[in-house]
């Protein structure tokens, strides 16, 4: 969905318009969905979430302004922050091979197994910033600008963060930390 194309469905849906609604619910579920879902401790956890997300754009689409995708995900981050406000919990990451695309030799997934498993843990020693915009970058595929109206910080700072978060990471494998 191309920019022009993604403006118009906004306006349309702010005046709640149901098929405007449900394609920009459409195009946006499975990258919501995905993050969240590196973020929390369940799949059931991510879909509870992922549905306020909707259910929140859609009551408050009319009060949008800027861009859409920071707007829905600024609505996602704090949805993920008050989950873990709620439980007291802390934060894991889990990162099974549901989201990484299987290779067909058995020797080949069981690489890949053991690979999400060593990249979850080193994730999990970041602190939630750094795993945010690993999250964010990685996973989701935003570049710095994106992410940089998502976190709401300066295009410099999510630079930075970007830095320190992948030489954290390079230490932890390096180190051999990931246990």
């Amino acid at each position: 969905m191309d920019n022009n194309e993604l403006l118009a469905l906004v306006e349309q849906a702010k005046n709640y318009d149901a098929e405007a609604l449900a394609k920009l619910c459409e195009h946006f579920y499975p990258k919501v969905h995905r993050f969240v879902y590196y973020r929390v401790n369940t799949k059931e956890d991510a879909e509870d979430i992922v549905s306020e997300v909707f259910v929140k754009m859609i009551k408050t689409i009319e009060k949008q302004k800027g861009s859409f995708q920071a707007w829905i995900f600024k609505i996602t981050s704090n949805l993920v922050i008050d989950y873990y406000r709620r439980r007291g919990i802390q934060k894991k990451i889990p990162l099974t091979e549901d989201l990484v695309e299987q290779r067909e030799e058995p020797k080949a997934r069981l690489e890949d197994n053991l690979t999400q498993k060593e990249l979850k843990k080193a994730i999990n020693k970041l602190s939630n910033e750094q795993q945010e915009m690993i999250t964010l970058k990685f996973i989701n595929g935003f570049s710095n600008d994106e992410i940089s109206q998502i976190m709401n910080k300066s295009k410099e700072a999510i630079r930075a963060l970007q830095f320190r978060a992948l030489k954290n990471l390079r230490n932890i494998f390096k180190e051999g930390n990931i246990k």
